[in-house]
């Protein structure tokens, strides 16, 4: 979100007016006042650090770096990773997703033409070419605005490594992220995990080997009220997108939101706790607000048909349903990365309807708090 935009919570005011000021005199928000003051300098110093990397970053664990004897340590959960040539973040992400993917499939990949690369190996290609258009001197840092497809790249790379480092990464996910005909699907189960990370909750995966009934992807508690929810993740597939058989279209006006389905299949699922579904509509950009959108539009249709028809001629289970739209892959790899959007509304939930921020605080502020993070904490930091 840039400091310019509209607040997501709904107030009217710019983000740095409101959710994102910084207050002249910074106040802890987990200590309290009286004993924050009476606490020696330096522990104060830390406890403000600590806060605002979360602030900036959401609740994941701290990024462990190290230098000695010329080589840049990180820690990944139980794993150490060195380098010499390190000297950021993401110069680190960009050596740490070759490792997770495996160099020799990565090899494999690279030898096939460009059109029948893996998604990820296809973004490469551009990150390479990024790279050495905008570094001037090796062995120096270098700063350059963001494309589209290298954003797409760190951010999977991010998402791969908060996964590791929370314990998280399944060999079973990896593997599906690299069949390109999975690809889609499993690189939005990472994003939506991550997400969940961030926004300070733990993770317990379905037993997926269970075919005796349907699951959703995981069971998301939130540390703080250990409320417990059941989540779910879809995200609409395109002709010739993101692995996706097919031939792009040539007119991307002519791509049609179609998400009722979606929809639909994530509220089939069964659920122990109260649903969180995430889709991802996967429409091309457009300029404006969310809500000014053409698919923003078509989708209210869509939600009301779904409530009134229930399911299996049931009312609907009640539902939290993010949607998203992260649309990096409609543009070329010279063009700036595009606005992201991000809307909340709910199914069956009394009183709670698209940007109803209180009636969501008083009756569930952990999916306030998800919604706030997924808004807030969406980039990839760059210091080690």
């Amino acid at each position: 979100m840039n400091k310019n935009d509209a607040c997501h919570c709904g107030s009217g005011l710019r983000y740095d007016e409101c959710h994102g000021k910084i207050p002249d005199k910074y106040i802890s928000k987990t200590v309290e006042p009286n004993l924050f003051s009476r606490l020696p300098e330096n522990i104060q110093k830390k406890i403000i650090e600590d806060e605002k990397k979360t602030a900036k970053q959401g609740a994941v664990r701290p990024i462990i770096s190290l230098d000695a004897k010329g080589y840049k340590f990180v820690a990944v959960g139980n794993q150490l990773h060195y380098s010499k040539n390190w000297k950021t973040f993401h110069d680190f992400l960009h050596d740490y997703i070759k490792k997770i993917l495996d160099p020799k499939w990565g090899n494999a990949e690279l030898k096939k033409p460009f059109e029948q690369r893996h998604p990820v190996i296809q973004w490469y290609n551009s990150v390479c070419t990024f790279l050495k258009k905008n570094i001037k001197k090796e062995g120096e840092i270098h700063s350059a605005v963001c494309t589209g497809i290298v954003g797409a790249y760190l951010s999977l790379a991010y998402d791969l490594y908060l996964l590791r480092n929370h314990g998280l990464l399944q060999n079973r996910l990896i593997a599906r992220l690299k069949d390109a005909k999975q690809f889609q699907g499993a690189r939005y189960e990472i994003y939506v995990t991550a997400s969940f990370i961030k926004a300070d909750f733990e993770i317990e995966f379905e037993d997926e080997t269970d075919r005796s009934t349907t699951h959703c992807e995981f069971v998301a508690t939130h540390r703080n009220t250990g409320k417990k929810y059941s989540v779910e993740a879809k995200s609409r597939h395109r002709l010739g997108f993101l692995g996706h058989p097919g031939v792009q279209p040539q007119d991307f006006n002519t791509i049609k939101l179609r998400i009722g389905n979606l929809i639909n299949n994530a509220l089939k699922k069964e659920a122990a706790y109260t649903r969180i579904i995430l889709i991802d509509v996967n429409m091309p950009p457009e300029e404006g607000k969310v809500f000014e959108k053409d698919w923003f539009k078509k989708l209210l249709p869509t939600l009301d048909k779904i409530e009134k028809k229930g399911i299996d001629g049931k009312p609907c289970p009640p539902a939290y349903v993010f949607f998203t739209n992260h649309p990096y892959h409609y543009v070329g790899e010279e063009v700036i990365e595009p606005t992201r959007d991000f809307l909340m509304t709910a199914i069956n939930v009394p009183g709670f309807k698209a940007h109803s921020r209180k009636k969501g605080e008083q009756d569930d502020p952990p999916v306030i708090a998800l919604w706030d993070s997924i808004n807030l904490h969406n980039t990839v930091p760059h210091e080690l």
